[in-house]
């Protein structure tokens, strides 16, 4: 009699709980698996709330307590941690949604809390439903995470043709065309040197070593303007082989 007494006297729940008696946790529990309780405050006056479990050790809860204005709502996560999941063993999980009218001062939930009377606690119970994916759900995922990859395809083939063709800029041009021009006249040069070089070859045994310079000061002439050798040069040239004679 007087724990019936003592559960008719606990006043009626003021948070309005959605959903009101079952959390549901939807497979595979290889991963961690989140829902989401929403707690409601239809009254005039701020409610302190605090959410336990009876395996706390499985669950991490966010928000685990707080203040819940009037008219507002807050939402709760309830995180299933990955453990082994027997479907043939019943699971007797638990959730508890304790709330109290809030005093003037909430700085200090805690102290909230410890200072409480028995018989200002509203208290709700809500028990922790497991279920499994069926293989239809499991077809419809994989579908639905196969197809995304499929609408990529077209969206980035249609990305790279809008992407502007990209053209060589001018300078780049203009480098290449200079060092077109250097090497041609780098190669006349070089091709007129070693035909220099073969003359003063077959010449180097008549003539004296010093008309090497001659020929090659007479090649810059030659490189350089027209085809004729200066008078002085060829002056010079039939002196020194006359000495040589």
């Amino acid at each position: 009699m007087a724990s019936t007494s003592c559960a008719s006297s606990k006043p009626p729940q003021i948070l309005v709980l959605d959903p009101p008696t079952e959390l549901k946790f939807r497979g595979p529990f290889t991963a961690e698996v989140t829902t989401h309780l929403k707690l409601r405050n239809p009254s005039a006056r701020k409610v302190c709330f605090k959410v336990k479990s009876t395996s706390p050790r499985h669950y991490c809860v966010r928000p685990k307590n707080g203040v819940v204005e009037p008219g507002c709502t807050v939402t709760v996560a309830a995180m299933l941690q990955p453990f082994c999941y027997d479907p043939s063993r019943e699971v007797k999980h638990k959730f508890m949604v304790q709330a109290v009218f809030a005093p003037p001062d909430t700085s200090n939930l805690q102290a909230v809390w410890k200072k409480a009377n028995s018989g200002e606690l509203m208290d709700s119970k809500l028990r922790c439903v497991f279920e499994m994916p069926r293989e239809s759900d499991k077809q419809d995922e994989g579908l639905r995470l196969r197809k995304p990859a499929h609408l990529d395809k077209p969206r980035l083939a249609s990305s790279t043709s809008l992407k502007p063709s990209r053209t060589t800029p001018l300078p780049v041009i203009l480098l290449v065309i200079g060092a077109v021009f250097v090497g041609f006249f780098l190669g006349k040069f070089i091709l007129c040197a070693l035909e220099l070089m073969s003359k003063s070859t077959r010449t180097s045994n008549n003539q004296p070593r010093n008309l090497h310079f001659l020929f090659l000061s007479d090649y810059f002439c030659y490189a350089t303007g027209p085809r004729r050798r200066p008078a002085l040069m060829n002056g010079k040239v039939k002196a020194l082989g006359e000495k040589a004679k």
